[in-house]
């Protein structure tokens, strides 16, 4: 599945060695992240942020707890073809066996962003 829209959905955009950063949360979407146990932390300005324990690497558990917890409560993840994207951290909570079935990924094309479903196996490309 593969869709284009005009305005970015409520996504993973980037994450750090102690948080996650939320773009465009909505109220459906905080309640939605509230439903499973998670805070975000408002800030002036910019992207909501969520705090974890233990390092922002695949592999610790605060951490692939958060990124699951998320995608439970419907938040896609933001593709990057020019660093570690937050849709490759999925691929290796896949790869890893932590995330069994798929995810959604959104990327923007300078026009619009996509957004597509990721099964387990599956690889992006730039051009997709």
């Amino acid at each position: 599945m593969k869709k284009r829209l005009d305005k970015p959905p409520c996504r993973v955009s980037s994450t750090l060695v102690d948080r996650i950063f939320i773009d465009n949360a909505d109220r459906a979407s905080r309640e939605a992240i509230a439903r499973e146990g998670l805070v975000l932390k408002r800030s002036w300005i910019g992207p909501k942020e969520l705090f974890f324990k233990g390092e922002g690497v695949v592999g610790s558990p605060d951490f692939d707890r958060t990124l699951l917890a998320l995608d439970r409560a419907g938040v896609v993840f933001q593709e990057d073809y020019k660093t570690v994207s937050p849709a490759d951290l999925m691929r290796e909570l896949q790869a890893a066996g932590a995330l069994v079935g798929s995810f959604m990924s959104v990327g923007f094309d300078g026009a619009q962003w996509i957004v597509r479903d990721n099964p387990p196996g599956f690889v992006p490309r730039d051009n997709d």
